[in-house]
C-alpha cells in the first residue's frame, strides 16, 4: 500500500509489485492510476484504490 498526499488530502492506494515494477517516484512524478475506488465508513471514513493499472 502506498499513501499520496496533496494540498486537497491524501489517499491510500493498493497495488501489486508487478503493477509497480518497482520504479522510483518523488513529489514530481507525474502517475496514473487506473482501479477500483473502496469507501469504508466505519469507524471514520477512509477512502482507497484497488489499482488494476499503473501509467508512469
Amino acid at each position: 500500500k502506498y499513501q499520496f498526499r496533496d494540498k486537497t488530502g491524501n489517499i491510500t492506494i493498493d497495488v501489486d509489485d508487478e503493477l509497480w515494477q518497482g520504479r522510483p517516484i518523488s513529489a514530481n512524478t507525474n502517475v496514473t492510476l487506473i482501479g477500483e475506488v473502496d469507501i469504508d465508513y466505519k469507524p471514520l471514513k477512509r477512502v482507497e484504490i484497488d489499482v488494476d493499472q499503473v501509467q508512469f
